[in-house]
């Protein structure tokens, strides 16, 4: 049997998947975060296909959760808030 297509020799496109963080790991990234954000007078905005972690960062962070619906009056409140 001829197999044109061999999953064996398939490369993986994706970058490996990161370690899993510790809760004290998670947390260190969270204030580093928040910091920049602060810092930078930034937004994070997170679609609800994100990984949950990042979408309750959002919240957490006074953020939003948008679709893409929704983008253009984001951008203008956060400029106007500038």
């Amino acid at each position: 049997m001829n197999i044109a297509f061999d999953p064996s020799e398939m490369i993986y496109p994706f970058p490996p998947k990161p370690a899993v963080l510790s809760d004290n790991e998670k947390q260190v990234y969270i204030t580093k975060i928040k910091q920049l954000l602060n810092d930078n007078n930034a937004v994070l905005i997170a679609h609800y296909y994100t990984d949950p972690e990042i979408q309750a960062l959002a919240e957490a962070t006074g953020d939003l959760l948008v679709t893409h619906l929704k983008w253009p009056d984001l951008v203008i409140n956060t400029q106007q808030q500038r």
